[in-house]
């Protein structure tokens, strides 16, 4: 698992290190560990993680790219629901392809 994609969820919500580790009930040192690659992420580490930054445990044993959404609105302009998250892995028309097979189904 990328350690890039724990830090950078984790900077984005304006945490510390001490702070993921409190809300997971492991040490700072051992979360840390974990986010720099040290230490091997657990299934019940991800799903906690999940729960913590509302997303799917899937995320953490992936290489997609990761789409933060701050805006947790409730009100009509609120644009509070679901984002898809899209990796171009330099195949552009494949990944077009995808994207145009999810809005179709969504119709």
């Amino acid at each position: 698992m990328s350690r890039t994609k724990l830090s950078a969820l984790r900077i984005a919500n304006n945490w510390e290190i001490e702070d993921v580790a409190n809300s997971l009930d492991i040490s700072a040192d051992e979360y840390a560990k974990i986010e720099s690659g040290k230490a091997r992420l657990t299934m019940d580490i991800a799903k906690k993680l999940s729960e913590l930054y509302r997303i799917d445990p899937e995320y953490f044993f992936t290489h997609e790219a990761v789409a933060i959404h701050k805006n947790e609105g409730q009100g009509s302009n609120s644009n509070s629901g679901y984002i898809n998250i899209y990796n171009n892995n330099g195949n552009l028309a494949e990944l077009l392809e995808r994207m145009i097979d999810e809005l179709s189904k969504k119709k």
